[in-house]
């Protein structure tokens, strides 16, 4: 305090005063009982708890979500709901702009709104098209903590809100309730991709499991998939289907949406009006400050989520903004910035950084996927203006918050006078230089303004991250057998996690913490000097967070003036395929091969009368593979062919048909690479288990499949998509043509993949259309345990979106009602009448040990896993 003293009173931003210390310490203080504060004409039902302190003869009130009381002490006068925008934009959504039901008959049918996610911006679009429609639409009207029971995995707070509000509505017992599957929403001027996160979009199938004993003989669940950042003709197609499915006719259909799509813009042009209006009051007077609130629309502007903080900002006389009363159609969004909230935050931030009167506050959630990396930017893009980010919960307390504002507008108060008096100019901007191009990728995201260079240039090398013991080894060698210099990086330890988490903000995903330190301690240690680096990177278009590791890279590259480095990143927008047919075919083999030894590893850990020697062996062999990889051409197949025998003699203490088999599913680099899983592998081949982790090409055949079904752009152009069927053909042929030569080694089992088995089992409890890893996750497990496996686990990084849903999924649907919904089969109706719940886990990893519950949960999985395996050999075929 005395050094923040001294620093204020040497820039002038205090005034030199004398005090008594002893006068001070002597002062008494006295606690009288407090009362409860009875809202006043704001008709606040927070009933806040107010301290009565007595100093010197003198009573102060003391306390309370909002600055009532020190208005009082110092006699101010504030009308804190002219100050408050977000209130009024609660009653433009669900007030002003919400459909006249009085021309309804008393009978019409009631649909409910929950009140969760987009509904707190999209509730007078949907609510008139119902009403139009003869409905009778009714919200939630309180977030009940029996609801919150009902959560089955660690979901942020909105996703709690949600369960709350869908009991409150229960409660009411409407005859429908309309719960969405929106994909994406526009944003004016944003980049191309729009869409939602993987929790808000799952809100219906989560719901769905966690209420299934209230909805037999319930109300019935109309659950469209809309998407809100297509045009006008698509979002028509996708309310027609929703009325299909309720008995209405065409022509009505048409005729509603129409209404509800002019009143949707025209609250949206009163909400830009309001935000016009508040900036030229503010204008008008260039003392005061607003404040923009960021966030989204579910965390930030409803009372049930924010914790009351705009009125606390109001009460002081400060103008609340929400950030989509700001008109920010002419402001660039971030590139591949792919998340719908997370463009109009960002447009907000570049709107704000060079007004001197507005300043940012940012409402997140603990554990929030998509913030951990979009406050990172926010910041970025502020520089030194200051902002408050404030990280909400269930738990929050009020008085943490009351402190951080009042800390927040006295750094704004100090950062304003030096801005007045010129002690610093600008905002800290630099100019940095873009990072290379590279020539060869001109189809895949490659927006870096750098100058070009080749792949094949001997100055730049491709430097892989690690991913496991095979798969990053197999597609380096592939590079190298077309000219391209590369290094693989060795396998991801205590050091990397370190750098990563000292050069991150540790929110994000545990793969980028370790990528991001592994390319660190590369630069450092054993980067030759003049080297150009490649730092291997592929990417998405979400909804994910896999997409945001280059975006991420780029811009620490960009920021420390890390030179000569840039990212080498293929994309899902072209089946990773921007490399040309021969080099993917190559690639396929390599991808192939890796998994393939993954596998034959497992099995000798656990089967080789020497697993020591098997392995030497396997390494061998595993040397061989690599040098037929890089030579191309014949070479490959010859070697695999060359390994056969030799991998065949390698002793077993178990047929492989005979050992317990257990399935690793997950996110991609968690679920394959050593210290993400904390070798799982390993562990569970202690105890007897053989591991089948989901392989790589389940990945790329799925992506293949989005192109197929038209969820990720098709392929243009005849010559392009008679190129793309044939190397779908190819891949087939090769996987099998691998697979059942290795099977000859009495070490392996051909799997061949078919995804299509997979998410069709998975979409009886989950939309193919919510693109990600998630339906593999669901669709594995419930497809595969109890024929080939006695246990699956689900394995990703500590936040991981797509893995918190899948768990939401499974955690209610591995059990004999809902397996047997998906497969009919004699053998597997016997088995879970024995077993009536079939062995699963779910297991997030932030690269620390597993927690102490985990390890338990761990143990009682093995126990359970061992039990169905002594069932299924019971009911082998044949049995």
């Amino acid at each position: 305090v005395a050094l923040e003293v001294k620093s204020r009173l040497d820039q002038g931003l205090l005034a030199e005063k004398a005090f008594d210390l002893e006068t001070l310490a002597n002062r008494a203080v006295e606690y009288r009982k407090p009362f409860t504060c009875a809202g006043g004409r704001e008709k606040c039902d927070l009933a806040c708890s107010v301290s009565r302190i007595r100093i010197e003869n003198k009573t102060y009130p003391f306390g309370g979500a909002c600055n009532k009381y020190y208005n009082i002490r110092q006699k101010l006068r504030v009308d804190a709901d002219q100050h408050d925008l977000v209130v009024k934009r609660q009653e433009l959504v669900y007030d002003q702009f919400a459909p006249d039901l009085d021309d309804l008959p008393a009978d019409a049918p009631v649909i409910g709104f929950t009140r969760s996610f987009l509904m707190s911006t999209y509730y007078p679009l949907f609510a008139h098209f119902f009403k139009e429609l003869g409905f009778r639409p009714i919200t939630a009207d309180a977030v009940d903590e029996q609801g919150l029971d009902r959560c089955v995995a660690p979901f942020c707070y909105p996703c709690e809100i949600a369960h709350g509000f869908f009991h409150n509505l229960l409660d009411r017992s409407p005859d429908y309730i309309f719960l969405p599957h929106i994909k994406g929403t526009q944003v004016k001027n944003g980049y191309p991709v729009s869409r939602t996160c993987p929790l808000l979009q799952g809100e219906p199938y989560y719901l769905r499991r966690a209420f299934e004993a209230y909805l037999k003989d319930g109300p019935q669940i109309i659950s469209p998939v809309i998407d809100l950042a297509a045009d006008p003709n698509a979002q028509l197609e996708a309310f027609m289907t929703l009325a299909r499915t309720i008995g209405v006719r065409k022509t009505k259909v048409v005729e509603a949406f129409t209404k509800a799509r002019s009143v949707q813009d025209e609250l949206h042009l009163s909400m830009l009006e309001m935000g016009r209006e508040a900036l030229r009051m503010l204008e008008k007077d260039t003392d005061r400050i607003g404040v923009v609130l960021f966030g989204r629309s579910y965390n930030a502007f409803i009372p049930e989520a924010n914790k009351g903080i705009p009125h606390k900002f109001a009460s002081r006389g400060i103008t609340m903004i929400p950030v989509d009363f700001l008109d920010l159609e002419r402001v660039p969004a971030k590139e591949h910035m792919y998340w719908s909230a997370g463009q109009i935050n960002l447009k907000g931030a570049e709107f704000i950084k060079g007004h001197p009167q507005l300043f940012g506050t940012f409402i997140t959630n603990f554990s929030c996927g998509p913030d951990s990396f979009i406050v990172g930017y926010f910041k970025d893009i502020l520089g030194r203006k200051p902002s408050l980010i404030l990280e909400l919960d269930n738990h929050t307390a009020d008085t943490g918050i009351e402190t951080r504002i009042e800390a927040f507008l006295d750094i704004v108060s100090r950062y304003r006078s030096l801005q007045s008096r010129k002690m610093f100019a600008g905002n800290g901007d630099i100019s940095r230089p873009g990072l290379y191009r590279i020539k060869e990728l001109n189809t895949s995201l490659n927006y870096d303004l750098g100058p070009e260079i080749s792949l094949f240039d001997p100055r730049l090398r491709v430097v892989f991250p690690s991913m496991g013991q095979y798969a990053t080894q197999a597609l380096a060698a592939v590079y190298r057998g077309y000219g391209i210099n590369t290094a693989v990086l060795p396998a991801m330890d205590e050091e990397d996690l370190k750098l990563g988490r000292g050069n991150t903000t540790c929110k994000e995903c545990l793969p980028l913490q370790l990528t991001t330190g592994a390319l660190l301690k590369y630069l450092r240690d054993e980067r030759p000097d003049g080297e150009i680096t490649a730092y291997f990177m592929p990417t998405t278009d979400g909804p994910c967070r896999f997409g945001q590791y280059q975006d991420f890279m780029r811009d620490y590259i960009r920021n420390r003036g890390i030179e000569n480095v840039t990212l080498l990143s293929i994309s899902s927008r072209d089946s990773y395929g921007g490399l040309g047919t021969d080099f993917i075919k190559q690639s396929w083999n390599a991808a192939i091969i890796s998994d393939i030894f993954e596998d034959l590893h497992n099995a000798m850990l656990t089967l080789a009368d020497d697993p020591q020697s098997a392995l030497e062996d396997l390494q061998d062999a595993w040397g061989d593979i690599l040098n037929g990889l890089e030579k191309g051409g014949k070479a490959f197949p010859d070697a695999v062919r060359q390994i056969v025998p030799r991998l065949k003699d390698i002793p077993h203490k178990m047929a492989l048909a005979d050992a317990p088999q257990v399935l690793v599913v997950g996110e991609i680099y968690v679920r394959k690479e050593g210290l993400s899983r904390r070798w799982l592998p390993e562990r569970l081949a202690e105890r007897g288990f053989v591991v089948h982790v989901a392989p790589v090409q389940e990945w790329i055949y799925y992506v293949d499949w989005l192109v197929n079904q038209g969820l990720l752009p098709k392929v243009q152009g005849l010559k392009a998509l008679l190129v793309h069927k044939l190397k779908q053909r190819i891949m087939r042929k090769a996987e099998r043509t691998i697979k059942r030569l290795m099977a000859r080694t009495g070490w392996y089992v051909p799997r061949l993949l078919d995804v299509d088995h997979i998410i069709k089992t998975g979409e009886q409890f989950l939309s193919p259309q919510l693109i990600g890893e998630a339906i593999l996750t669901i669709g594995g497990p419930l497809a595969e345990v109890g024929e080939d496996f006695c246990g699956a686990i689900a394995i990703g990084p500590f936040g991981c979106m797509p893995n918190r849903l899948s768990e939401s999924i499974l955690n209610l649907t591995m059990d004999r009602e809902h397996i047997l919904l998906v497969r009919k089969s004699r053998r597997i109706e016997r088995i879970t009448r024995e077993v009536p719940i079939l062995p699963y886990l779910t297991i997030e990893s932030d690269g620390n040990p597993f927690p102490q519950i985990i390890e338990a949960r761990l143990e009682t999985f093995i126990l359970q896993a061992q039990r169905l395996h002594e069932v299924m050999r019971r009911y082998q075929a044949g049995n």
